[in-house]
C-alpha cells in the first residue's frame, strides 16, 4: 500500500512538473528571452520552483499576457495543493524511518547540495549549503540560483527537506493555524459569551461592536 502511494504521488509531481514546463515552454512571456540555457530546461526549472512556492524571480516569469498570468494563478495552486497534501502525507509515513528521522533529512539534503552545486556551479561550500537552505525552506531570495543546465536540473534535489522543515516555516501551515484560531476562540465564546461581550437584548450597531471586541479578546490567548 505505501509503495503504491509512492508511485502515485511521484507520478502526479511529475504530471504537475511537465505541465507547468509546457506552459512556461509555450505561453509567451513566461521565461526571460535572455535566458541561457536550453528552453526545455529553463521551462522544466520554471515550473519546479513555481510548484515548490520558491520563486526565485531570475528568469521567470518575464512579462506574462493574461493567460499567462491565470496559467501561474492555477499552477500555484495546484503546487500549494500538492505539497500540502500528497507530498506532507507521504513524507511523514517514511521521516521516521530514516536514520537520525528529520535532522537526518535535513543533513543529508544539505550534504547532496554541497556535493552537487559545488561540481555544477563551482559555488564555494558554504556557498552551496547557504542556496540549499534558502532553497530548502522555499525562502528564495533570488540572490543565488543556478546557471547553467545541469545545475537547473538538480535544483529540485534541495528542495528534498521542504515537506520535513518544521510548520512555522512552511505556508501549509497557514490553514491550519488560522482554523485553530477559530477553534480556540469558539470555544472560549461558547463558554463565557458575556466575557465575549455578546448580549442577546442589544441593538444590532452595538451587537457588531461587540464582536469585533470579542474576537480581539479571543485572539490575546491564542497569542500568549
Amino acid at each position: 500500500m505505501a509503495d503504491n502511494l509512492t508511485v502515485k504521488t511521484f507520478a502526479l509531481g511529475m504530471a504537475l512538473v511537465a505541465l507547468g514546463a509546457v506552459g512556461f515552454h509555450e505561453l509567451d512571456g513566461m521565461v526571460a528571452a535572455d535566458a541561457g540555457g536550453d528552453p526545455w530546461v529553463n521551462a522544466v526549472y520554471c515550473s519546479v520552483i513555481t510548484l515548490t512556492t520558491v520563486g526565485y524571480g531570475d528568469i521567470c516569469p518575464a512579462a506574462p499576457a493574461l493567460e499567462g498570468k491565470v496559467f501561474l494563478i492555477a499552477l500555484s495552486f495546484a503546487g500549494l495543493g500538492f505539497f500540502c497534501g500528497p507530498i506532507m502525507d507521504l513524507t511523514s509515513s517514511w521521516s521516521n524511518s530514516v536514520p537520525g528521522g528529520k535532522l537526518g533529512v535535513v543533513v543529508a539534503t544539505l550534504g547532496l547540495g554541497v556535493a552537487m552545486f559545488t561540481k555544477l556551479e563551482g559555488w564555494a561550500p558554504m556557498d552551496a549549503v547557504y542556496y540549499s537552505t534558502i532553497t530548502g525552506t522555499t525562502i528564495g531570495y533570488g540572490d543565488m540560483y543556478p546557471q547553467t543546465d545541469n545545475g537547473k536540473l538538480a535544483a529540485p534535489s534541495a528542495l528534498a527537506s521542504k515537506p520535513i522543515v518544521p510548520a512555522p516555516t512552511s505556508g501549509c501551515s497557514i490553514p491550519g493555524t488560522v482554523t485553530a484560531f477559530k477553534a480556540h476562540c469558539v470555544r472560549i465564546t461558547s463558554a463565557s459569551r458575556t466575557s465575549c461581550g455578546i448580549e442577546p437584548s442589544i441593538s444590532t450597531e452595538v451587537k457588531s461592536i461587540r464582536q469585533v471586541e470579542a474576537t480581539i479578546a479571543c485572539a490575546r490567548p491564542c497569542a500568549a
